[in-house]
């Protein structure tokens, strides 16, 4: 079952590997709180940065009017039929009108994913590539968190996959959007990684623990 939380998968306890900062660190030890990455500053160019698919509207006729009624009935503007029609009819024999409008729609997601911190956690403190990468080339340090205390727990796992995820813009629901999240190349799959984004939100770095 993919996404499964730390917990669900049996892990007690998780690690953030990070270079070696001693304001974060008092931060941590005195006070409880930890520094957030921001989604936009992730080194793999899917994470966190989900796309919506305009193909399978292309060739589906089908797939194009299910996505034309959805945007009708999720727009905050009340159309007049005629003025929907002009649109609609765009979007049927424009692919560029198209691609414009879901490429906007998936901006729109990606800059509220944004707005949220995220800290990067793994089941694993001895991976030599993670102290390679994370820990300023084996200079830093790796943190030691209780799988059972606060939301550590609930981070889910990244599903490593071969092909950049797509989805259609109308299909939106809790699971989807994780899973758009939650999906990163297989290149990254040694860092068996459970990223939490349950802290904070932007521009607050620095989130409370306790």
């Amino acid at each position: 079952m993919p996404f499964q939380t730390a917990r669900e998968k049996g892990h007690n306890k998780l690690y953030h590997y990070q270079h070696y900062n001693p304001e974060h660190l008092a931060d941590l030890l005195t006070r409880h709180r930890i520094h957030c990455a921001t989604p936009g500053k992730l080194n793999d160019p899917w994470d966190c940065r989900p796309w919506f698919n305009t193909s399978n509207l292309l060739s589906d006729p089908r797939l194009l009017e299910q996505y034309l009624d959805k945007q009708f009935n999720s727009s905050r503007l009340h159309l007049d039929d005629p003025i929907r029609n002009l649109h609609d009819d765009q979007v049927r024999s424009d692919p560029e009108q198209l691609e414009m409008e879901v490429s906007s729609l998936s901006r729109g997601i990606q800059e509220e994913i944004a707005r949220r911190g995220i800290y990067c956690l793994t089941p694993f403190p001895d991976n030599i590539l993670m102290w390679s990468h994370y820990s300023d080339n084996h200079r830093g340090v790796c943190l030691e968190f209780d799988a059972f205390t606060g939301s550590f727990g609930d981070s889910r796992a990244v599903e490593y996959r071969r092909d950049y995820p797509t989805q259609l813009p109308y299909v939106l629901n809790p699971e989807s959007v994780v899973g758009s999240i939650l999906t990163k190349s297989d290149v990254w799959s040694y860092e068996h990684e459970f990223p939490n984004s349950a802290f904070s939100e932007y521009p607050t770095p620095d989130m409370d623990l306790t």
